[in-house]
């Protein structure tokens, strides 16, 4: 029989190292959590510029819109001129004669979400009627790489919906290049899901730890925090928050072990 007599030293470094081990051993997993973000163009929430529409003359008061950015719930939606024809002069205008945004076809429109490491679900469109049956023209819908995303749409009566749950797009674009095209939006609602990886071990539910890019959150009830690279070595003590490299951790909250990827 062997037996180790170990001081206070050694028990130092050997703990952080044991941890270590034993956090590599947990099997590791993905959680998904589903976000939505509604842009409501019911109302002219978002101060685009405000024309009656068509007059009885067919004349028109469309006003050249500016590139505009709008956010909402962790998605960006940047209307654009269509980057297809050079010099494209687009109108994106609430048309208070429908309450509708009214957008012709030199539009282009970037949808992407805050978070990288997040996936587009599902972008679902709601119409008013639109001129020339032009709500079909829709379907050119593009990924940034100019991925053709066409055959993932369908347009069922006044709503288009684009299904990407088996895709993994962070950004996608859609552009209308049809002549004399006109699409008058309702509105769109961009579904899509926050991946975090790691697991949690623990039974107390009063704190949770959130592997983020390039950094980790502790929130909630935690009084004494230790985080550990996967060598051992503790790199923060009892803070919230910290920045760190991408790779493989360990944080103990409450004397709870908790392993988590930071991307």
């Amino acid at each position: 029989m062997v037996i180790l007599s170990l001081n206070k030293t050694d028990m130092k470094r050997i703990i952080p190292t044991a941890l270590a081990i034993i956090a590599l051993l947990m099997p590791i997993t993905a959680k998904a959590e589903t976000k939505t973000a509604t842009f409501d163009f019911s109302v002219n929430t978002y101060g685009f510029p405000s024309c009656p529409g068509i007059s009885e003359t067919g004349s028109s008061s469309y006003i050249i819109s500016p590139e505009t950015a709008i956010s909402n719930n962790g998605v960006t939606i940047t209307l654009a001129p269509s980057p297809y024809k050079a010099g494209s002069k687009y109108i994106a205008n609430w048309r208070s004669d429908i309450n509708a945004l009214y957008y012709n076809n030199l539009s282009h429109f970037i949808i992407k979400t805050s978070d990288t490491g997040a996936s587009i679900t599902n972008v679902t469109i709601t119409f008013s009627n639109g001129k020339n049956g032009s709500r079909s023209y829709f379907y050119d819908t593009w990924q940034s790489s100019r991925v053709d995303l066409s055959s993932y749409y369908t347009l069922k009566d006044d709503i288009g919906t684009l299904d990407l749950s088996t895709q993994k797009y962070s950004e996608i674009q859609w552009f209308n290049n049809q002549a004399q095209a006109e699409l008058y939006i309702k509105k769109i609602e961009v579904s899509y899901n926050m991946i975090t990886s790691g697991i949690e071990n623990a039974t107390d539910s009063s704190f949770k730890v959130i592997a983020g890019k390039g950094n980790i959150r502790i929130d909630g009830n935690a009084n004494n925090i230790q985080i550990y690279n996967i060598g051992g070595a503790m790199i923060s003590q009892n803070r919230c928050s910290i920045e760190c490299q991408p790779g493989i951790y360990i944080v103990r909250v409450n004397g709870i072990a908790k392993k988590v990827i930071v991307k």
